[in-house]
């Protein structure tokens, strides 16, 4: 730990002589003849630099020595993540879930990636595990929030994003999307109580409308009927009166 890697090669190799059989001296021993440390720093700089093929190298070197670092792994998921390569960055994540189940870098990471491939409930099964264990973490939630507004649960995401304001009141970014989710739920009230006013309209038609998107007088307006259509229970007489109700709208407050 003082960095004096001579004279801990020596201690190792005359503890490794009263007991020859210790597998773990042995590893030890290997590990300060290979300079672990400064692997996963040159590996760490290649990976921030692009080089990832290199940084990837680097990091088996080291889990050739120590095949459950969790840095090297975390490294290498990170290098693999960023060349585009994500199946193989999750299969290094799960390999540190599976010595460190419950560390925080290796779950958000995972979530992230799971994300950014499109599986959102993969996505939010790690982030609610990640909010379970470190309620205290911000970025956990934040993270969570992100997940919950791509699959539409605004509601939920509203309480993950203000989870995170209560941790990090300054952060611009989750109070814009606090402010971002309020808003859309003030101009959906509005719609969804319009809605209830046009003929053939009842609540299930009012959420299938506004699940489907269409959560401004505008978006009715610039729809065709074929696009209102494709909302659960909306056939074409009621697109029609959709089209008419709220074309009205908008040319009257013009």
């Amino acid at each position: 730990n003082l960095g004096r890697r001579p004279e801990a090669l020596a201690a190792y190799e005359a503890a490794a002589a009263v007991d020859p059989a210790n597998e773990t001296l042995q590893q030890k021993i290997e590990e300060v003849r290979v300079d672990v440390p400064g692997l996963l720093s040159r590996a760490l700089i290649a990976s921030a630099s692009g080089n990832y093929a290199q940084a990837r190298s680097l990091f088996d070197d080291v889990l050739e020595v120590d095949e459950s670092n969790v840095n090297a792994l975390i490294g290498k998921a990170v290098a693999y993540r960023r060349s585009g390569k994500p199946q193989e960055a999750v299969n290094c994540l799960d390999l540190v879930l599976g010595v460190q189940p419950n560390n925080a870098s290796a779950l958000l990471n995972r979530g992230n990636i799971l994300e950014e491939e499109g599986d959102l409930e993969g996505a939010l099964a790690t982030f609610d595990r990640l909010t379970e264990l470190y309620p205290n973490d911000e970025e956990a939630w934040a993270a969570q929030g992100d997940v919950l507004v791509k699959m539409g649960r605004d509601d939920d995401a509203l309480r993950a994003y203000t989870e995170a304001q209560k941790l990090s009141p300054g952060d611009e970014g989750i109070q814009r999307h606090i402010l971002e989710l309020e808003a859309a739920k003030t101009v959906q009230s509005d719609v969804f109580q319009e809605l209830f006013t046009i003929k053939g309209i009842g609540k299930v038609r009012a959420k299938s409308l506004i699940d489907a998107g269409f959560k401004t007088a505008e978006d009715f307006a610039k729809a065709n009927l074929r696009d209102l259509m494709v909302a659960r229970g909306i056939t074409r007489k009621i697109a029609e009166e959709l089209k008419d109700h709220f074309g009205s709208s908008l040319a009257e407050a013009r």
